[in-house]
């Protein structure tokens, strides 16, 4: 992780993009797209929530 840090915030993104689509594909054939793609939605609504909190907290 640490060696990600350092290669550039281009890799961390990459990295990141690729676990989440690992995460998706571990459901391949067991889930519609849709809902796939809602999931990805939930995340979304989930990160801002969490980022409005911390900021709250400050």
């Amino acid at each position: 992780m640490m060696d990600l840090l350092r290669s550039g915030p281009a890799d961390l993104s990459r990295a990141m993009v690729r676990d989440v689509l690992e995460a998706i594909h571990k459901y391949d054939g067991t889930v519609p797209f849709a809902l796939a793609v809602g999931v990805l939605e939930m995340c979304k609504a989930q990160l801002i929530e969490d980022a409005a909190v911390e900021d709250e907290d400050d």
